[in-house]
């Protein structure tokens, strides 16, 4: 059983993000990067908490006919910080694409263009 329920609950997670009919794809340039705390989970007596960071890009574009400067979701969330901001380290001025809601056209997420294949990468 907890064999079928472990790619079952993989393909959820990196189609969680990633399934997003309707909404509408921009080609932008990214003017930063940075790693936050998403959340954390499994705080209790006997162990700390684990927190979960995700990565987040700057960016600009026109939807809807209005223009947006905004920090948007780049990956899914992982507790390996370090990693995360190794992936990070080169993505300054690059260009990406990003998926945006046109009932809500400031919410959307980040496509970082890369050559570096990772788990980090959405919309693979």
């Amino acid at each position: 059983m907890m064999i079928l329920a472990l790619p079952f609950s993989v393909a959820y997670r990196r189609s969680a993000l990633t399934a997003h009919p309707g909404w509408n794809p921009v080609d932008v340039e990214v003017i930063g990067t940075r790693v936050v705390t998403a959340y954390a989970t499994g705080a209790g007596e006997a162990k700390p908490a684990t927190l979960y960071y995700r990565a987040e890009a700057e960016v600009r574009y026109i939807a809807g006919g209005s223009p947006f400067d905004v920090w948007l979701p780049a990956s899914r969330p992982t507790p390996d910080r370090a990693e995360l901001e190794m992936w990070l380290s080169d993505k300054k001025g690059r260009f990406a694409t990003v998926l945006w809601n046109p009932k809500r056209p400031g919410e959307g997420e980040v496509k970082l263009h890369s050559d570096i294949g990772s788990h980090f990468a959405e919309f693979d």
